[in-house]
């Protein structure tokens, strides 16, 4: 017959209580809006949009009716600077019932097109491609013809800069995800620029990524 050490038990028990009483004497931070710091200064506010997983072709979805509201609906009330699409713009699936990705299939890519073209353009749309985009295309030639950013550059990734003065931010955006980094501020055109870390030395771009 097996027996069971009750002492192990009780150790285990007393090692749980200890630990829930350290996470219930530590600070909660995360998830707490009055810890937001919000900015009363209009001018130094911007809004854009990301989206993700949009899945055109999807069987039984309504992924075309919400990507419309995005750069229609969305895009009036909210007025972005700009929108960024983040991965799995297409499904690959053709709305099979299986729902196994086999594509690419040129009927989503042209589904997609239809909502975006005369509604954004390769300046204030970024859409990055992701792992559904890639199917059997492993050098993502349906992305590089049908997408804004792919039409626009020839590249399946985006980089760019937002200024607001004193501002100026880069965004970069490797495949599926969203980086930003305050790179500089400058109170007039004529001052020297104060790059985040303090300095005042002329410099390239390239000063690092806080994700988002």
């Amino acid at each position: 017959m097996r027996t069971f050490d009750t002492s192990t038990l009780r150790a285990a028990c007393l090692v749980m209580v200890a630990s829930l009483a350290i996470l219930e004497a530590a600070p909660a931070r995360a998830g707490n809006p009055r810890g937001a710091a919000y900015c009363p200064a209009a001018d130094r506010v911007f809004w854009f949009i990301q989206v993700s997983d949009l899945h055109i072709g999807t069987s039984g979805s309504n992924d075309t009716n919400r990507l419309t509201w995005i750069v229609t609906t969305g895009k009036t009330i909210i007025a972005p600077r700009f929108v960024v699409a983040t991965g799995d713009l297409t499904d690959s699936t053709n709305a099979n019932w299986l729902g196994i990705p086999n594509g690419p299939y040129q009927a989503e890519w042209d589904a997609y097109r239809a909502i975006l073209d005369g509604r954004v353009d390769a300046t204030n749309y970024f859409d990055i491609p992701g792992n559904h985009d890639a199917y059997n295309d492993r050098y993502f030639a349906y992305y590089l013809a049908n997408s804004v950013q792919g039409r626009a550059t020839g590249r399946t990734q985006a980089s760019w800069t937002f200024v607001r003065a004193p501002i100026l931010i880069r965004f970069t955006s490797p495949r599926t995800t969203l980086v930003m980094k305050t790179l500089a501020s400058s109170p007039s055109a004529t001052s020297p620029i104060t790059w985040a870390d303090g300095s005042t030395q002329a410099r390239g771009p390239s000063v690092g990524r806080i994700p988002l």
